[in-house]
């Protein structure tokens, strides 16, 4: 049938780099996640004056559309305090089915404007809301993940004035971004939430325990060191217990029978290659509508960082194509 072989896991294979990865990466700097694991640090311990530059520069970084694409407003958060909310659409004149995507960054820097490009393309077809979470270690697990979640129970309250048909909410996110997706996910199950409608994710972090031949194949010049992705992860989650659970490394510890049809296109030049893999695997043998593509010749960030055009194009197309499916 159509629908099995569209809903299938690619496995890894070997390929060269794209001629653009080649050139992006040239001029990626080449002792970036030192600098990040360094400034992780300092803002652990109260500067975050490194930390802070970086995300600035990340942010100055990123393509950057026009503001009439879209318009701001803030969530409520629980516990109070409010959280900066970006809305891609046209209002409830034209409703759409919703994706709310969460950006990476590795819970640590990133933020709406990241996602800027992405956003604006899937507005084409949806109703896109970009939440402003709040990051580590500043604000360490779960806050990132409770943002999410009332995130998604604001668009709910607020789907007719936002123009979200039927009242359909997926999630997707890149890196840290579609970990907090799969993390939303498990905890609507778990807590007896609706659920996301679906899932689509670009090269997700799925587990803080498991390595595979990526890890060591990728560790370094790659756009996401193995270095900065342990700071990042101790940075969101350092306690050793609270690691083990399904909100933090799903691929060990979830049981993820039930969750929603989920889309995950991982890149063959990433660090976090095998345990993309390994979770769209463990989704398919729970029965779950799964597809797993690989963007051959990417490596880590190609949705968000401007110079790999190929790639960026053929993740979009999947994305689009996969949210768009009845």
């Amino acid at each position: 049938m159509e629908s099995e072989k569209y809903f299938s896991v690619e496995a890894p294979s070997e390929c060269p780099l794209k001629p653009e990865v080649s050139a992006f990466l040239e001029k990626f700097p080449k002792r970036g996640g030192e600098l990040i694991a360094r400034a992780i640090s300092g803002a652990a311990n109260g500067n975050s004056r490194m930390l802070n530059l970086i995300r600035a520069q990340r942010i100055a970084n990123s393509e950057k559309i026009s503001g009439a694409e879209f318009f701001e407003e803030s969530a409520p958060l629980r516990g109070g305090g409010r959280m900066r909310v970006r809305v891609y659409n046209s209002g409830a004149r034209n409703p759409k089915p919703a994706v709310i995507y969460l950006h990476g960054g590795g819970w640590t820097i990133g933020a709406i404007e990241t996602c800027a490009k992405v956003c604006s393309d899937l507005a084409r077809d949806f109703a896109v809301i970009a939440p402003e979470y709040r990051l580590s270690p500043e604000f360490p697990h779960p806050a990132a993940l409770h943002d999410v979640l009332d995130a998604l129970a604001w668009a709910r309250e607020n789907s007719g004035r936002l123009g979200i048909a039927g009242g359909k909410i997926s999630l997707c996110g890149d890196s840290a971004g579609g970990h907090l997706a799969i993390a939303a996910a498990a905890a609507a199950k778990s807590e007896g939430l609706p659920p996301p409608e679906k899932l689509a994710l670009f090269y997700p972090v799925t587990s803080m325990f498991y390595r595979g031949e990526s890890w060591e194949k990728f560790a370094g010049g790659f756009a996401l060191d193995a270095g900065a992705m342990d700071a990042f992860n101790l940075s969101y989650c350092a306690d050793a217990e609270k690691r083990k659970s399904a909100e933090v490394s799903p691929l060990e510890f979830a049981d993820v029978s039930g969750f929603p049809p989920t889309l995950i296109v991982y890149a063959s030049h990433d660090i976090l290659r095998d345990q993309c893999f390994k979770f769209a695997e463990k989704l398919a043998a729970s029965g779950v509508p799964a597809r797993a593509v690989c963007a051959k010749g990417a490596p880590h960030i190609f949705m968000t960082m401007p110079g790999m055009g190929e790639c960026y194009s053929f993740g979009l197309g999947e994305a689009r194509e996969f949210l768009g499916r009845e």
